[in-house]
């Protein structure tokens, strides 16, 4: 009789064992999505999901995101909008406004460029958008999608954009954290692409990029600028291969040390030498050239 006392007692303890390790590699210690709504399935020690169930997991402002047009970026007419999504179904919308709000172009599109798969659920899009002629120069885009239960206008992305009849690249000259680490060469500089308005005052364009801060991108991968976003360009000629350009007294204003004072000049000097009609640059600040930008 003692030996199936213990036998039986072997076996139930054989049968809670199993039951503990299905329920932990299992999964049923979860929140299960029901309908529209999360169910306790077990004891999950975490709480709910705070996505809508029966969509793919997204973090806040993270359901769209766009690398095309980049903020205040020129655009011509199509706008070509390039970027990724894990809304609903995949589900994105977008329209584009002039400066006095006026709608120029809506619609909606499907992103199905690229694989939607664990753990992000991402999936590309690129699309070319025509819109209508606005009111003067500056405008937006918004990119969005609406919601599945009430219809209002979620994850969106409100884009500054400055339209243009046509765009140009120029190479832009910057420093970068990863490529130059603590600035151990003062003057070494790196070239950028940025997309700017087509204009006889190329060069002058150029050299305005250096004033602006770098994309997300850029940032991402370390670029930096030296140049003040509040300095101006007073005047700029090119003559017999030799670049002038004459700043406000904000490009040194603040500005310390040997290093910053050659990074600076490097910048401006590398950017426009990449022009085929200059080969050399002279910099000056409220015309002087003698003592400007030092230590």
């Amino acid at each position: 009789m003692r030996k199936i006392v213990f036998m039986i007692g072997g076996i139930i303890l054989v049968l809670l064992i199993g039951l503990v390790l299905l329920r932990g590699v299992g999964g049923e210690d979860d929140w299960i999505c029901v309908g529209e709504g999360w169910v306790r399935h077990g004891n999950p020690s975490m709480p709910p999901p705070t996505t809508p169930c029966g969509e793919p997991v997204a973090l806040p402002g993270e359901a769209i995101v766009v690398s095309e047009p980049v903020l205040n970026q020129p655009v011509v007419n199509p706008l070509r909008l390039v970027g990724k999504a894990r809304t609903f179904e995949y589900y994105v919308e977008y329209r584009v406004r002039d400066e006095d709000g006026k709608v120029l172009s809506e619609g909606n599109f499907i992103a199905n460029g690229g694989p939607q798969e664990a753990p992000d659920f991402y999936s590309g899009f690129n699309q070319s958008i025509n819109y209508n002629n606005p009111k003067g120069k500056t405008g937006t885009l918004e990119v969005f999608e609406s919601s599945a239960k009430d219809g209002t206008e979620v994850n969106k992305i409100t884009i500054p954009l400055l339209f243009v009849k046509e765009v140009t690249v120029v190479k832009i000259f910057l420093g970068n954290k990863k490529f130059n680490p603590n600035a151990e060469d003062c003057s070494k500089v790196y070239p950028v692409d940025r997309v700017v308005e087509k204009t006889p005052a190329i060069a002058r364009s150029a050299l305005t990029e250096l004033m602006f801060d770098g994309t997300e991108n850029e940032l991402g991968e370390g670029y930096y600028s030296g140049v003040r976003g509040d300095a101006k360009i007073q005047k700029l000629a090119i003559e017999d291969g030799v670049a002038k350009v004459d700043f406000s007294k904000e490009l040194e204003d603040g500005v310390g040390g040997s290093c910053m004072t050659a990074f600076i000049r490097a910048q401006i000097t590398e950017t426009l030498k990449q022009f085929s009609t200059v080969k050399d640059v002279v910099i000056s600040i409220n015309g002087q050239t003698e003592e400007i930008l030092q230590p």
